[in-house]
């Protein structure tokens, strides 16, 4: 029996993959140049619009964008630290009824069916979602994160993080997406420590 997320996923995969697959390619590119990064730099790349699977009201839309998090946590002096946005936002097929876009979404199952499709497994396996308490609220995209180093490798998020860089500012929560094909450091890494990385303290 093909469950419901797989069967999305398969149709993303042939209809949107080799975009996506190039946004990826794109952001690496990026995170692998020497070009400064600061809190005000956004990636713009030829956004994916597509119709949603569980909501026949609803357009899905991904956006990117790559800050650099030195300033909000303690990392490695041995790596240069990036941060990934993915942005999911949802638009009303009859844009013309603001009221109810604001408080329809599509289930957690699709949206992680597209994250999975256009962050790769790699960085999937290490992502959170972000929910904002305004998201709770008012109309916003939901966002997913990943921190990476300037190779692309990536890791887990450093307990010292501000989280205020991931949400626009906006009091939030992060939960660790479930991972798919963990390696066996990351399983470790959850089972021993959690879904963040100690900071060594002063020495």
């Amino acid at each position: 029996m093909i469950h419901a997320g797989e069967a999305i996923e398969r149709i993303i995969e042939e209809r949107w993959g080799a975009t996506l697959a190039a946004h990826r390619s794109h952001i690496g590119d990026r995170l692998a140049s020497n070009d400064v990064f600061d809190e005000n730099f956004k990636l713009t790349l030829r956004e994916v619009r597509a119709p949603t699977f569980t909501n026949q009201s609803l357009d899905i839309r991904l956006d990117w964008a790559v800050y650099d998090p030195s300033q909000s946590a303690t990392f490695p002096t041995s790596i240069n630290p990036r941060l990934i946005i993915l942005f999911l936002s949802f638009h009303q097929v009859d844009d013309s009824d603001y009221s109810a876009k604001r408080w329809q979404h599509t289930t957690v199952e699709e949206q992680e069916a597209w994250v999975y499709s256009a962050l790769g497994k790699q960085w999937f396996d290490y992502a959170y979602r972000i929910q904002t308490s305004r998201s709770l609220v008012r109309y916003r995209p939901t966002r997913f994160v990943v921190f990476a180093d300037d190779a692309g490798e990536p890791f887990l998020a450093p307990e010292d993080f501000n989280w205020m860089l991931a949400s626009g500012n906006d009091p939030s929560v992060r939960l660790k997406l479930r991972p798919r094909h963990p390696t066996h450091e990351l399983e470790q890494a959850l089972l021993t420590v959690g879904d963040v990385t100690s900071v060594p303290g002063p020495t």
